[in-house]
């Protein structure tokens, strides 16, 4: 793998044999969590609809990225029915300090996940406080991880925007003390959706 250098100001150089390459980064608002301009979304590896990956050619695309200095791979529980979040787990067993995980809850895979088959249907969401909470403790254990650095409500409707409940628990999930503490969550002012 090649040396990053971090810059002050945001960037980071990234050189190999023959090349350098320069990565910008952000800082979400109101939070410490610094994140690549650029992301990988896992989307495309882990589902099908774009072309069957295996394994290692999953991961070797991850470690590529990573090289280049991305560091925000994005995955939801959904993504190949959790398989984008197993990835993760075996792309950067080694590099979770090193890596900002963004994953998604929201759809109801567990029972409608195999009925979507192959493209892009969507199935039957549960944003009920214990679905979320649930969902979110088994992405834990697929991730292989003790947080989620940015958990996301997956195409979430406005119905579940005004939902008190819904971001009562999505609250109490993110700042508890358990093992399933999984993100740090700061809700936006206008929009009430989880800014990190």
């Amino acid at each position: 793998m090649a040396e990053p250098f971090r810059g002050e100001g945001g960037w980071t150089l990234v050189c190999s044999w023959l090349s350098c390459r320069v990565m910008r980064f952000r800082t979400y608002k109101n939070t410490e969590l610094t994140v690549s301009e650029v992301g990988f979304g896992l989307w495309t590896i882990s589902t099908g609809w774009w072309g069957n990956f295996t394994e290692g050619e999953a991961v070797a695309l991850m470690h590529k990225a990573f090289d280049l200095g991305i560091t925000l791979f994005d995955a939801a529980d959904t993504y190949g029915n959790g398989l984008s979040e197993e990835l993760i787990a075996k792309a950067f067993s080694k590099q979770r300090d090193e890596i900002v995980i963004a994953t998604k809850v929201g759809y109801d895979f567990v029972h409608y996940g195999e009925a979507r088959g192959r493209g892009q249907r969507e199935i039957p969401q549960d944003f009920s406080p214990e679905a979320v909470t649930h969902a979110t403790e088994a992405a834990l254990k697929r991730l292989k991880t003790d947080h989620v650095d940015l958990l996301q409500l997956h195409n979430i409707r406005m119905d579940q925007v005004y939902d008190d409940a819904l971001w009562t628990a999505t609250s109490t999930t993110c700042s508890s003390n358990i093992p399933a503490a999984p993100c740090r969550m700061r809700p936006l002012k206008r929009a009430r959706t989880p800014c990190f």
